[in-house]
């Protein structure tokens, strides 16, 4: 025996409905559907004209608008995250001339990026960079924040040549 389907809308005048013993939950943008025998409590709303029922098609047709809806509502949640910049940042940004993707803070690098860093430093020799890589991470970060392109040199070193001094 084959199980009868009911499908069914709300009427103008509801808002919502929910039976937890058939779990029909149907909604102003949501249709519902049974399978099987109506139970009292979908009787009673169908007879009180809280709900309406529907045939098939007409279901599939309110099916496919709400999912357009659900589709509709997440790309737009997507396009709010992702401009959550403020448009005069972004604008200062393009302006400045700067990068979309900015760096991390020296104290927040691991090694390789704290190297890259090292790398991009203004008139900075390959033999400089080569003898700072092999330093530990804090002399590296040490270097990069007092490195001064017309020595080429950085904190680490300065120290070193005062201390050379003080030792003459």
């Amino acid at each position: 025996m084959a199980k009868i389907i009911s499908y069914f809308k709300l009427s103008e005048k509801a808002s919502m409905f929910y039976d937890p013993i058939s779990r029909l939950k149907v909604t102003k943008t949501s249709p519902g559907m049974i399978k099987g025998k109506l139970n009292k409590k979908v009787q009673t709303a169908l007879n009180s004209g809280h709900l309406v029922k529907i045939k098939e098609d007409e279901f599939n047709d309110l099916v496919e608008d709400y999912d357009a809806a659900i589709e509709k509502a997440q790309k737009l949640a997507e396009t709010r995250k992702a401009s959550k910049r403020s448009k005069s940042e972004v604008a200062a940004k393009t302006l400045a001339g700067e990068d979309e993707e900015e760096k991390k803070p020296l104290n927040k690098q691991n090694r390789d990026e704290l190297i890259e860093t090292l790398g991009e430093l203004e008139d900075i020799t390959e033999e400089k960079v080569g003898e700072i890589e092999e330093g530990t991470k804090k002399e590296i970060r040490k270097f990069i924040k007092g490195y001064d392109p017309a020595t080429d040199s950085g904190a680490d070193e300065d120290e070193e040549s005062d201390e050379d001094e003080d030792e003459k």
